[in-house]
């Protein structure tokens, strides 16, 4: 498969998962402008049609009828057309039938064979079939009373001019006496023609479907945020380390250590996916000092790396987390009975002060802290000092494992500053608010700084319906691990109903 082959199928998925992230709307605008051209279509007034055909077949001499009798008939249907919906003769069916309206009165020719199609439209559905039948059957009067008269006319101008031959000009009128007739009784019509509802419903579906996707990729364009693990790789050249979904706080606490509390949870396995990709990205031998950081505020780094800290420690190591971020330190919040008193810039700006007496446990086996300490007044002084890297090193004698918090990459010099005393850089991006642009600065910042990208953690991410999402393997994993989390926390709920309810996966299927 080539470039751009590979470029067309990772759009497709793109495209895919968009429609699949917001199929709410694809669903609903179609339905909301479907059941408004419904209801509009009803308060219409309904419009009925009748039609009525007249046959022209006039004929010149004999009883067989020739080519030029068929042209003459096709000239004279056109002519009755226009007299059938002229004023003086539909003035005269209204007044001979007692009608006190007509409708609309409409003709339509044929050619071959000759034919007049006379169409009424009105509200009222029997009277359009009353006023076709009078129509046409009034204009077959209405012609045979013009023969009858043009013939009288003849006689008496014969008889006027003491002329006898004239036998010959009356036959050709009589002849012409039978030259129209009607095909078939008009019948009344039993459905309108205006509004067709059918029709207005799916043009609005329609209408509703264009507008849904319209707006999907109008939202799309305008939020250009880093959703797509393919973007982050085809675009930018990092690899993604794994996938968090987001939680609403009735499944946990944000501020808990879900890996540890429960780690059978669905957030639990994407940690220790994380924790197995990372030690693959790990391409130096020696990688063991990680620095986290994100584009920008608010991206959930902190609780992403205390969690990733705890599976890591699950496998036996000794991991030591540093919050870095000496200006918005957040990381004492994730551990209980931890406190930011004493920590890193106590360190930094104390020669006496050693790394012991900074460090604090977790109460997470294999977990050690050293918090931020006193918010300084000079943050990046104090990280690009000596002391930062001498604790670094000191800290490698008893760790394997050595996480720095950092503050956002795009805010301030502090982590490209810290950047120069770790091995790799791990990236965590909100996957609906971090801005394209906004990351790939981010990863150009990094670049320049000289420190290797392992990968990108994308948090938050939208729980995939119906097995899908940004791929079937990542809506399956969710699924997966999400209702094995479900039922640990019903096993374990003294409160809950038996876990042997046969109900509970299609009740947690459809309460999504």
């Amino acid at each position: 498969m080539n470039q751009n082959q590979q470029e067309q199928s990772i759009d497709f998925k793109k495209y895919i998962g968009l429609a699949i992230s917001y199929s709410w709307l694809i669903i609903l605008l179609p339905t909301i402008v479907g059941t408004g051209a419904y209801f509009y279509s009803q308060q219409q007034t309904k419009l009925y049609e009748a039609k009525a055909t007249l046959l022209v077949e006039q004929r010149s001499s004999g009883l067989s009828t020739s080519i030029s009798d068929y042209s003459l008939s096709a000239r004279l249907s056109k002519t009755y057309a226009k007299l059938i919906t002229a004023d003086p003769f539909l003035d005269q069916v209204r007044e001979t039938n007692g009608f006190e309206r007509l409708g609309s009165v409409q003709t339509r020719t044929q050619e071959n064979p000759p034919l007049i199609e006379i169409y009424v439209r009105d509200s009222d559905r029997v009277l359009v079939g009353e006023v076709a039948n009078a129509i046409s059957l009034n204009f077959i009067d209405y012609v045979i009373e013009r023969r009858l008269t043009e013939i009288a006319r003849l006689q008496a101008a014969a008889s006027a001019q003491g002329l006898s031959d004239v036998q010959s000009l009356v036959n050709a009128q009589f002849t012409a006496l039978d030259s129209l007739y009607l095909l078939e009784p008009v019948s009344t019509p039993t459905t309108p023609i205006s509004p067709d509802v059918q029709q207005n419903i799916t043009f609005g579906i329609m209408i509703g479907l264009a507008l849904a996707l319209g707006l999907t990729f109008l939202i799309s364009n305008l939020r250009d945020t880093v959703r797509n693990p393919d973007d982050i790789r085809t675009k930018f050249g990092v690899s993604v380390l794994g996938m968090v979904f987001e939680w609403s706080s009735k499944e946990v606490n944000e501020n808990d250590l879900i890996v540890d509390t429960s780690p059978k949870s669905s957030f639990a396995e994407a940690f220790k996916q994380i924790r197995t990709n990372l030690q693959f990205a790990a391409t130096k031998s020696e990688s063991r000092v990680y620095l986290t950081s994100s584009p920008g505020p608010g991206d959930g780094k902190s609780t992403l790396i205390s969690n990733l800290a705890v599976a890591i420690a699950q496998t036996g190591k000794k991991v030591l987390i540093v919050d870095g971020d000496l200006r918005r330190p957040t990381l004492h919040r994730r551990f209980k009975n931890i406190t930011r008193d004493t920590g890193l810039s106590n360190y930094l700006s104390d020669n006496t002060e050693t790394l012991g007496a900074v460090t604090q446990t977790s109460g997470v086996s294999g977990v050690d802290v050293i918090t931020s300490g006193p918010i300084p007044p000079n943050p990046s002084e104090l990280l690009d000092s000596p002391r930062m890297k001498d604790g670094i090193e000191k800290a490698k004698d008893i760790y394997d494992i050595i996480l720095v918090d950092c503050p956002p990459v795009l805010m301030v010099a502090d982590t490209p500053i810290i950047s120069t005393v770790v091995d790799m850089a791990i990236l965590v991006v909100d996957s609906f608010t971090t801005k394209t642009s906004s990351f790939g600065a981010t990863v150009e910042t990094l670049n320049n700084s000289g420190v290797e990208i392992a990968g990108v953690i994308m948090n938050k991410l939208k729980k995939p319906k119906f097995g899908y999402g940004y791929g079937y393997n990542y809506g399956y994993y969710y699924n997966y691990y999400y209702y094995n989390y479900k039922y640990s926390l019903e096993d374990t709920n003294p409160e809950s109903k038996s876990s042997k309810n046969p109900f509970r996966i299609f009740r947690s299927i459809f309460n999504r």
